[in-house]
């Protein structure tokens, strides 16, 4: 979960004695080094669980002095990045790519999980359940690295594509990188059962820009007369906590109208930057319950929903296995050209329940249907979701086929690419 902050720079003066004088590379890589230096003094989550008494003109980059002092045992999100990159996605709400996300199933065939709209593959009719076989003529099993595959994430770069797609059909595509603009909200239907009408929302990334795609979606869920919902959050990696505020206060119920979401807690000389966010009733959907369909890829302000309802709603997991787990959150420091993203906060539930670091167990394990489309009610977790909803029963397995029981994303070129699983 992400937080930006305005930009920040810090003048350093240098008092050199009868050393070597240093050129303006190394003025500027020294105050790049201090200024994340006092960064991680002042705001960084476990900056007492760590040695901080440390030289920062000693490294060589400020990705080697956070390597250094990171909290090896509970921090795997902590990184330095690229501003441009880092702004462009979290405010802007695209990058620049092809559009897809991509997953293994047990017998090596590499499925097409999710396309956006606006994207060289969502332009081209790819869609999810899709195969992926070649890139620039080589299997896709002897491909050790896409990132090197695909080439960098620079407009213009473009590969060939053979797929396979849903009726068997093969194509052979030449397709370039161009600005991915991300639609957060993938599919929403409403799927009538027993006289009983569901919603089903596929959320895949807490954008800043994703408000207004809540606003059509509930809309057009409400007008249909839902009055269940499965929110599918398997791929969603997180983003923007005031995003996550933001469809809370959809989905909770208006009996939870100005009770507390979360608690944004930070470390104790920075208590004035907490933050309580409150419920603040949205929509006509009132739920007594939800169905939330997670992976492992499902993370950050995911986890943070799932916790943050929980006190009000009775929060039902369906999915492959635990969630990512990651209570706590960062914000984006800007010193051109990098962005330090620090963790800098935790948060807290109505109950008082944090630090879920091993992430949220399904309540019912079901595999990922990853050769059918969205909305598909034979698509396996779906399908489990609305099994559920028609009989009120949890726990036994779920999974349609073997191939899918056991599934694996394709390793991502960068952190911000982890966070909304897309090249």
């Amino acid at each position: 979960m992400k937080r930006l902050l305005a930009p920040t720079m810090v003048l350093l003066i240098l008092v050199t004695g009868c050393g070597p004088k240093l050129t303006p590379e190394e003025e500027i890589l020294q105050a790049d080094n201090q200024y994340l230096h006092e960064l991680l003094q002042q705001w960084y989550w476990w900056r007492d669980d760590v040695d901080l008494a440390i030289e920062p003109s000693e490294f060589t980059s400020p990705e080697a002095l956070l390597d250094q002092v990171r909290y090896e045992e509970l921090d795997r999100w902590s990184y330095v990045g690229n501003w441009a990159e880092f702004n462009a996605l979290f405010s802007g709400g695209n990058y620049a790519g092809y559009g897809f996300g991509a997953k293994w199933d047990a017998d090596g065939n590499l499925w097409i999980r999710s396309v956006y709209d606006d994207s060289p593959f969502g332009e081209a009719g790819v869609e999810r359940g899709w195969k992926m076989l070649a890139v620039d003529g080589t299997d896709v099993q002897s491909i050790t690295d896409f990132g090197v595959a695909f080439g960098p994430n620079e407009e213009g770069v473009s590969n060939t594509f053979l797929l396979e797609d849903l009726e068997g059909e093969t194509h052979e595509m030449t397709l370039a990188k161009t600005t991915v603009n991300i639609n957060a909200v993938l599919h929403r239907s409403v799927i009538e059962q027993n006289e009983t009408k569901i919603g089903y929302l596929v959320f895949n990334t807490f954008v800043a820009t994703a408000n207004q795609e809540l606003d059509e979606a509930f809309a057009y869920i409400s007008s249909e007369g839902a009055t269940e919902l499965v929110l599918d959050l398997r791929y969603n990696g997180g983003g923007s906590v005031l995003v996550a505020e933001y469809l809370a206060n959809y989905l909770a119920p208006s009996s939870a109208q100005g009770q507390v979401f979360s608690l944004q807690q930070h470390v104790s000389d920075r208590s004035e930057n907490d933050v309580t966010y409150t419920i603040n009733k949205q929509g006509g959907l009132e739920l007594s319950r939800i169905t939330i369909l997670t992976t492992n890829s499902s993370a950050s302000a995911s986890d943070l929903i799932i916790n943050g309802l929980r006190p009000f709603l009775d929060v039902v997991l369906i999915g492959t296995e635990a969630t990512r787990g990651k209570p706590v959150g960062s914000y984006g420091w800007q010193r051109d050209p990098y962005v330090y993203s620090l963790i800098a906060f935790r948060m807290i539930n109505a109950d008082g329940e944090a630090d879920y670091f091993n992430g949220f167990e399904p309540n019912q394990t079901a595999g990922d249907g990853l050769a059918y489309a969205w909305g598909d009610p034979e698509e396996t977790m779906l399908a489990a979701a609305l099994q559920y909803y028609g009989t009120g029963v949890l726990g036994r397995a779920f999974i349609e086929e073997p191939a899918f029981s056991h599934t694996r994303d394709v390793p991502l070129g960068s952190r911000w690419q982890e966070e909304i699983g897309s090249w």
